[in-house]
C-alpha cells in the first residue's frame, strides 16, 4: 500500500487519507500532490517510459566526460527533454486534482460558496475552515444558504479532552428574508473524524444586513476571530457589523460576540449609534450599549478600541451629542411648550420683577393647540389668540399664517384684546398674580 508521511506529526499514512488517523489535522494540503509524487519515486524507481538503449548510452554520457562525437546525439537528448516534460505536467495535473478534492469535494457548489466567502479566503484558520466546511457537508447542514464566516480551534474539552474547533455560518438578508447566524462545535476524540456536537446556536434578525468580513469592520484576523479565555471560562469571540436594511444614519451597530464553547452560552455587546463621516470614512459613531461592568464586557470593550470601524466618542463629544439631540427633540411642533420654557428661563426673573421683557417664541407650521381643548378664543382682523385648559396662551398670526407660544407659564385664567379695535397688538393675560401686558407685533411682555 502506497503512503505518504503527515506534514504536521510524521507518520506515515494511507496516500487516499485527507485527514491524518493519527493526529487529525488536514493531510493534504497545496503540497499533497507533491509529497505523493515524491514517496512514488522512492517507492518505484523506474522512469514513467521505457528507455532505449540509445537514451541509455545519452544517459551514460552526460555522466561523463564529453567526447567528441556527442554532438551526433541531439535527438536523443530532445527525446529525454520531452520525457521530463511530461512527468512534470503529470506532477502538476496530480497536485491540481488533490488541491480540488481537499476544497470542494464532491459538491461544487458548497465550494463556490467557501471561495466566495472573504473571510474565509483570507483567515489565517484555512485548515479549521476546511475541516468545519466538509463537517456541515458531511452532516447535510448546507441548504439553509448561509456560508461560512470564521472557523478556529478552541481550548480542549476538560471532560473528554477532545480538540475542539468553533465555526460560524451566517446569511445576510434579501429583500424577503430573514438574517441569521449559526454557531456550530466540532469535537474529535480519536481517529480522524470530527463531529458536530448538538445543535447550533442561532441568532436571526429582521430588516437588517450582518457582514462577518474582518476588512468591512476594519479589524485585522488576529482580532476577530479570537479563542480566549476570561476568568476561567473558554470562549469563542468574533465580531460583526449589523446595519438597518433601509438607507438609514441611525441604528447601525458593531456588534461583538462572546461564545462560550463549554456551555454554548452566548453574549453580544452592541457598540451603537449613527454612522457618521469622520476622516473620510462613515464609521459606527456610539459606546456600549447596555451591561459594561463584567469581565466579559471590559474585554468587548478593549477589543472595541481595536476594531476601526466603530468610533468611541469621549465624553465632551457625547454631552454636545445629547445637547443637539435634546435641541432637535425641542423643536418639534408637540414639544412647543417646553421648548418656549426652555428659550425663556433666562428671562423669568426680569419678568418677575415687573420688567418689559421680549419674549422669545418659536414658529411652526402645523397648528400647536386643539380648539376642542380651551377655555376661550379671541379674534382681531391679524390675530387668533386661544387660551387652552393646561393654562397655556397660544397664537396665530393671520398674515405670516404661523403658530407659536405665547405664555407658556400654565397660569392664564382669561385673555381679551385691549380695544375691539380690529389692528389691535396688545393682549391681556389675566393670572392668579396679576396681569400680563403682551404686544403682539413685538413679542414683548411685562408684569402688573
Amino acid at each position: 500500500m502506497q503512503e505518504f508521511e503527515c506534514p504536521k506529526c510524521h507518520k506515515m499514512i494511507p496516500m487516499n487519507a485527507v485527514f491524518c488517523p493519527e493526529c487529525g489535522s488536514l493531510a493534504r494540503d497545496d503540497m499533497a500532490g507533491e509529497q505523493s509524487v515524491t514517496k512514488l519515486s522512492a517507492t518505484t524507481p523506474e522512469p514513467p517510459f521505457p528507455v532505449t538503449d540509445s537514451q541509455k548510452a545519452t544517459s551514460h554520457d552526460i555522466h561523463n566526460e564529453p567526447t567528441s562525437n556527442q554532438s551526433t546525439n541531439m535527438p536523443n537528448g530532445d527525446f529525454r527533454t520531452r520525457n521530463i516534460l511530461i512527468a512534470c505536467l503529470l506532477v502538476i495535473f496530480v497536485i491540481l486534482f488533490v488541491v480540488s478534492n481537499v476544497f470542494y469535494g464532491n459538491d461544487s457548489k458548497v465550494g463556490v460558496e467557501l471561495t466566495d466567502s472573504i473571510a474565509a479566503s483570507e483567515n489565517n484558520n484555512v485548515e479549521e475552515l476546511v475541516i468545519f466546511k466538509r463537517a456541515l457537508q458531511d452532516n447535510g447542514l448546507i441548504s439553509d444558504g448561509a456560508i461560512p464566516a470564521y472557523a478556529i480551534r478552541v481550548a480542549r474539552n476538560a471532560k473528554n479532552n477532545a480538540e475542539r474547533i468553533v465555526g460560524i455560518t451566517s446569511k445576510t438578508n434579501t429583500i424577503s428574508g430573514v438574517a441569521f447566524f449559526k454557531i456550530y462545535t466540532l469535537e474529535r476524540n480519536n481517529g480522524s473524524t470530527w463531529e458536530i456536537e448538538g445543535s447550533p446556536v442561532t441568532k436571526t434578525f429582521n430588516d437588517r444586513m450582518l457582514d462577518f468580513d474582518h476588512r468591512s469592520i476594519m479589524a485585522e484576523n488576529n482580532v476577530v476571530p479570537q479563542s480566549t479565555t476570561i476568568n476561567g471560562k473558554n470562549y469563542f469571540f468574533f465580531a460583526y457589523s449589523d446595519f438597518p436594511m433601509a438607507d438609514s444614519n441611525e441604528n447601525a451597530r458593531v456588534t461583538l460576540g462572546l461564545f462560550n464553547v463549554d456551555n454554548q452560552d452566548l453574549k453580544l455587546f452592541n457598540f451603537g449609534g449613527s454612522l457618521k463621516m469622520r476622516d473620510g470614512k462613515k464609521l459606527v459613531y456610539g459606546r456600549l450599549n447596555g451591561e459594561s461592568g463584567s469581565q466579559e464586557s471590559r474585554f468587548a470593550q478593549s477589543q472595541a478600541e481595536r476594531i476601526k470601524l466603530i468610533y468611541i466618542p469621549t465624553q465632551e463629544e457625547l454631552e454636545a451629542e445629547r445637547l443637539a439631540q435634546e435641541e432637535a427633540e425641542l423643536n418639534e411642533p408637540d414639544r412647543a411648550d417646553d421648548k418656549w420654557a426652555h428659550d425663556n428661563e433666562d428671562a423669568q426673573e426680569d419678568f418677575a420683577a415687573g420688567n418689559e421683557v421680549e419674549m422669545k417664541s418659536k414658529t411652526y407650521d402645523t397648528p400647536i393647540f386643539n380648539f376642542k381643548e380651551s377655555k376661550k378664543s379671541i379674534n382681531n382682523d391679524n390675530f387668533t389668540v386661544v387660551l387652552a385648559n393646561n393654562g397655556n396662551v397660544y397664537g396665530f398670526n393671520k398674515t405670516t399664517r404661523k403658530y407659536y407660544v405665547i405664555n407658556g407659564s400654565g397660569k392664564a385664567t382669561d385673555i381679551g384684546f385691549a380695544s375691539d379695535s380690529g389692528a389691535e397688538t396688545t393682549l391681556n393675560i389675566k393670572t392668579a398674580s396679576g396681569r400680563i401686558i403682551y404686544n403682539l407685533a413685538t413679542d414683548r411682555a411685562r408684569h402688573e
